[in-house]
């Protein structure tokens, strides 16, 4: 899984460049230049693939409540 993130994270890299698209034009619905909706659906695929990587990487260690981790519960 590991890899996979990673191999994500670098395709968002690249894909932000979007050096391909400098000389488009178009709108999209009409009124959306399409560089803008490019970058408004890579910002949303971006916080789904990092919600995921935090689920999947996230060190269970600092979510436990035994005295190897923190506890959750305050000090009276």
């Amino acid at each position: 899984m590991k890899y996979l993130a990673i191999l994500l994270v670098a395709l968002l890299l690249v894909a932000h460049q979007d050096y391909w698209q400098w000389g488009r034009d178009d709108l999209v619905l009409g009124f959306l230049p399409y560089t803008m909706a490019w970058h408004m659906g890579l910002c949303l695929v971006s916080a789904v693939v990092w919600v995921w990587i935090t689920l999947i990487c996230w060190p269970k260690h600092l979510d436990s409540t035994t005295p190897d981790g923190p506890s959750r519960e305050r000090a009276p």
